[in-house]
């Protein structure tokens, strides 16, 4: 299964999502020079994970401190995603802003 998404203005594309399982979808997003990889779960309206520092999409739930199977069960879409550089996304987590940015101290 091949996708294209895109959100207008947002700068982000999203090429080349496949199916995994019933009504899951992985795919990757070219956001500022990086790849972000995600996970996309259920349908219905949108609930976003965006997970800490240290940690990937997957982390806290195979650790057991997050269980998120009642989300798609409840007529929700759940997506998670690899930060930039952490998980198997791309780029260094402190260029958040672009290639070339720079950190403030």
């Amino acid at each position: 299964m091949q996708t294209v998404l895109h959100t207008e203005g947002s700068g982000a594309r999203s090429t080349g999502a496949r199916a995994v399982a019933a009504q899951q979808l992985e795919g990757s997003s070219s956001v500022r020079g990086a790849r972000l990889d995600w996970t996309a779960t259920g349908h219905g309206p949108l609930v976003v994970f965006a997970h800490g520092m240290g940690v990937d999409r997957w982390g806290l739930e195979q650790a057991g401190m997050l269980d998120w199977s009642d989300v798609p069960t409840a007529g929700r879409r759940l997506v998670r995603f690899d930060a930039r550089g952490h998980g198997t996304s791309t780029g260094d987590p402190d260029d958040h802003l672009g290639p070339g940015s720079r950190r403030f101290p």
